[in-house]
């Protein structure tokens, strides 16, 4: 009996996660479209799959939004690997903002991230996050390496904030 309701348990974790390939348009569309996702409960992981072909270049803007109020977000970045460095500029990029209530003002944002970079954070208290990519070429004319060594690996969170 011990052992069914521990399985439950795991199970109902499990439930509670939302997998989104970037690739795909509905995430990350060619046209440079705005995205608007809303996460109730449960977390996204957001993955970029090394080697995998992908119909570069894009530009995408990501909107994640909790359903409930008094919730913030985080998105922890487990790895990744975007070409370039941020000292020389990058190719591909990510960018993390907090949704202002200023039509196409950020306040508070990352600087945009490339290159190597793992177990880094991001934290919203106001429960909407902007997610910028720029993925260029799959050979830009400056850069060596082709887009099959781009990866990408996150997981966006929602929690609940002390009253």
């Amino acid at each position: 009996m011990l052992m069914t309701l521990e399985v439950l348990f795991v199970i109902g974790l499990v439930a509670g996660q939302q997998y989104k390939d970037i690739k795909d348009d509905s995430i990350c569309p060619q046209n440079e479209s705005y995205v608007q996702l809303e996460v109730n409960k449960s977390y996204i992981v957001a993955v970029l799959a090394k080697g995998q072909d992908h119909k570069v270049p894009r530009n995408c803007n990501l909107l994640v939004k909790t359903r409930e109020k008094g919730w913030g977000l985080m998105v922890y970045v487990e790895s990744m690997y975007l070409r370039g460095q941020e000292a020389e500029g990058c190719v591909d990029y990510i960018q993390f903002g907090k949704d202002d209530l200023i039509p196409f003002v950020t306040l508070k944002r990352s600087k945009k991230m490339c290159g190597d970079v793992s177990n880094w954070a991001f934290d919203v208290d106001n429960g909407a996050m902007n997610i910028w990519m720029h993925f260029d070429d799959n050979r830009p004319k400056f850069y060596r390496e082709k887009f099959a060594v781009v990866h990408l690996n996150m997981v966006i969170t929602p929690y609940k904030k002390k009253p």
